[in-house]
């Protein structure tokens, strides 16, 4: 999923969920300069069978979106980032 970030710029989330679950748990990776793949993951997957939803989002200043996607976060760190996991958070309750 692609959203909007208060940078101003586009960042990806990804979800992984099944229909009958009904917890959610927001994955924010470590860094700031680091990003969730598609990757199999064998502990999501376990928390996605037991009954667990996961928003992963690549929030602004991830890597792998080019140098300047990485640069908008100098300076407003626990901002855009934040705001960034929020948005995916909500954007994930309304989808899930």
């Amino acid at each position: 999923m692609e959203l909007q970030s208060k940078a101003g710029c586009p960042f990806q989330t990804h979800i992984l969920s099944k229909p009958e679950n009904n917890s959610l748990i927001l994955w924010a990776h470590g860094g700031p300069n680091s990003c969730m793949t598609t990757d199999f993951h064998p502990l999501f997957t376990g928390m996605v069978e037991l009954g667990y939803d996961i928003v992963m989002p690549n929030y602004v200043g991830s890597v792998g979106y080019g140098q300047n996607h990485v640069q908008a976060l100098a300076g407003h760190i626990g901002d855009y980032d934040v705001a960034d996991c929020l948005t995916a958070l909500d954007a994930a309750i309304g989808r899930v």
